[in-house]
């Protein structure tokens, strides 16, 4: 298989990701508003978070600049501190008596999503030759 080959089947595997991102975020909140459970924040953030996810992705995919690099950072920060907290909190659950395994693995199941996510806006917002460009 050539590097071409390669960087085709990485991008569609890219887009294949994101697709599954979107999917998880809207159908969250498709399941959040049907059921009538939970707030506005609850209802709104998983499509939301889901959306700038796959902007930034897309953006680095394409190797197009989306808002400023300070964005993509602040995001990678606020999601590496989240995963480790929901991480935390799986490894809680793991140790619960009380917990049932569906918890456990949703909160597990969680973390292992965004990571491929986290892979890509750290290369994105840390190392993309977009933000030295010399029209930025």
């Amino acid at each position: 298989m050539s590097v071409k080959e390669n960087a085709a089947w990485a991008r569609f595997a890219g887009y294949l990701y994101c697709a599954v991102l979107l999917s998880v975020g809207y159908g969250q909140m498709l399941r959040k508003l049907t059921s009538d459970t939970g707030g506005p924040i609850s209802q709104f953030a998983p499509p939301l978070l889901a959306t700038f996810l796959v902007m930034g992705i897309a953006a680095h995919l394409n190797k197009k600049a989306v808002f400023s690099q300070w964005f993509w950072k602040l995001l990678f920060g606020i999601l590496s501190i989240g995963s480790i907290g929901v991480l935390l909190l799986a490894v809680y659950y793991v140790f619960s008596q009380d917990m049932a395994l569906v918890w456990q693995a949703l909160t597990l199941a969680t973390v292992l999503l965004l990571s491929p996510a986290l892979l890509f806006l750290r290369r994105y917002a840390f190392y993309s030759p977009v933000w030295s460009e010399p029209d930025r």
